[in-house]
């Protein structure tokens, strides 16, 4: 499909959306905007992405007697030039539709995996931010949820022909599954991910399994703990690789917000490299929407194999809709 063409099928797709928005019970436009000016790990000034861009196209459907259709169409994209992070894959951020439920909420399609989908709540940056999250570079690095999502990339926290089910919460607890269902020829396995959280009050506690196509496994527990001001959180993520290798990191951080001020403040260890990690933002809010920030972040020395440590920092706006 050539690259007018595809532009054309995207907007024939939005417009499809609009069309039949009557005839949902409703359908929700929402996102995220992110650009700045910063100094990478990788070195040289650049304008982009500190954390990521996406949009999506959300809908539920009251079909009667407690049963609701649902659907998720979500995509990221580069906002210092437009483009499709994964010009192959539209909504390759998601593209699901499910329903849902007393029993819970079934989804199919392309989505984050049980894991995946619950760990970013025990970071401060939610593993979305490239400088000062430590949980962006020592959470599940090793462990790819998909490895054949395309012929020249991986797709570490997305899964290709999922199924993925969220159960009701009972006593503040909620599980979730998610499985592949398509083996490529390359698989061991197929994807199986599970997740257990616990939400009450100022507390909230997850542990999750996956093992990967690949037969890589991961076991990850987090806490957090949010008092007055405070918001405190732990998390240890334990990976074994099918060679008899470990990977083993723990997380450590917490934020303080005082009026329209909040201070982050990461620290990681990857305990098999011996190798240290800092993070640190301060984020002024205009609004509940919009935020200026400024990130810090150092990776220590043998992370990820290098000789000596790296420093990135950078100025961030971000909007959400």
């Amino acid at each position: 499909m050539t690259t007018t063409a595809s532009k054309i099928a995207l907007l024939a797709c939005v417009s499809v959306l609009a069309a039949s928005a009557q005839a949902q019970s409703s359908v929700t436009l929402s996102g995220s905007l992110d650009i700045g000016v910063f100094k990478g790990y990788q070195g040289g000034t650049q304008v982009g992405g500190i954390s990521r861009s996406m949009f999506a196209f959300s809908g539920v459907e009251d079909l009667g007697g407690g049963l609701s259709a649902t659907f998720k169409l979500a995509s990221r994209f580069k906002l210092q030039d437009g483009q499709i992070e994964d010009p192959k894959s539209y909504f390759g951020a998601e593209s699901t539709v499910g329903l849902k439920g007393s029993f819970g909420h079934v989804r199919l399609g392309r989505a984050m995996t049980a894991l995946w989908q619950n760990d970013w709540h025990f970071d401060p940056w939610y593993n979305y931010d490239g400088i000062a999250s430590p949980a962006w570079y020592l959470w599940h690095g090793n462990s790819a949820a998909d490895p054949n999502y395309s012929s020249d990339g991986v797709s570490f926290s997305r899964l290709n022909n999922g199924i993925y089910y969220e159960a009701p919460t009972i006593g503040g607890f909620t599980g979730y599954v998610s499985a592949g269902l398509q083996k490529q020829v390359d698989d061991k396995h197929r994807s199986l991910s599970v997740a257990l959280r616990y939400a009450y009050d100022q507390l909230s506690l997850l542990a999750a399994m996956e093992r990967t196509p690949e037969d890589k496994r991961v076991t990850f527990v987090a806490a957090k703990y949010a008092i007055g001001p405070w918001q405190v959180m732990a998390a240890y993520d334990h990976e074994k690789l099918p060679q008899g290798d470990k990977n083993r990191s723990y997380t450590l951080s917490g934020q303080y917000t005082v009026g329209s001020m909040s201070y982050k403040l990461g620290y990681g260890r990857q305990q098999d490299y011996k190798a240290n990690f800092f993070g640190a933002s301060a984020v002024h809010a205009f609004s509940k929407r919009t935020n200026v920030y400024l990130s810090v972040g150092n990776q220590g020395k043998n992370l990820w194999g290098r000789d000596s440590s790296k420093t990135a920092y950078g100025v961030g706006l971000a909007h959400s809709f």
